[in-house]
């Protein structure tokens, strides 16, 4: 069955259906980081949960590593300060997320754009 299955294209099939959380692709960019215009669907029932400090500053530094838009800061980080390569990996990422949420408001003085007013956003960390 599962042979045959993988052949039918006009009938939904487990292999040929979309994932559970799939959103339907990209939305249209209104000018911001594209780290937010990946669309999805929430699974399960909703639920809260609250994270400590340390699991929000592991949160936010996941995102910051993992967003196109602010590689060329953490290029220019590790650039600018050569004696942070010394440090362990939970200084390095405290350091970072400082100096790029001091780094973001000072440039965001003089450019305003929606891309820096999302970057600025995202330096601040969730709360």
């Amino acid at each position: 069955m599962t042979l045959c299955s993988r052949y039918l294209h006009r009938i939904d099939t487990k292999f040929n259906q979309p994932e559970r959380n799939y959103g339907g692709g990209l939305k249209q960019s209104n000018g911001g980081l594209t780290l937010f215009d990946q669309p999805g669907k929430t699974l399960g029932a909703k639920t809260q949960f609250k994270l400590d400090a340390d699991e929000l500053e592991q949160a936010h530094i996941y995102i910051l590593k993992n967003c196109d838009e602010v590689l060329p800061y953490l290029k220019e980080f590790a650039q600018t300060h050569e004696n942070a390569r010394h440090l362990s990996d939970v200084e390095w990422n405290r350091q970072f997320i400082k100096w790029f949420k001091d780094r973001v408001a000072q440039l965001y003085k003089r450019d305003c754009s929606r891309i820096m007013e999302d970057l600025l956003s995202l330096s601040r960390g969730p709360t």
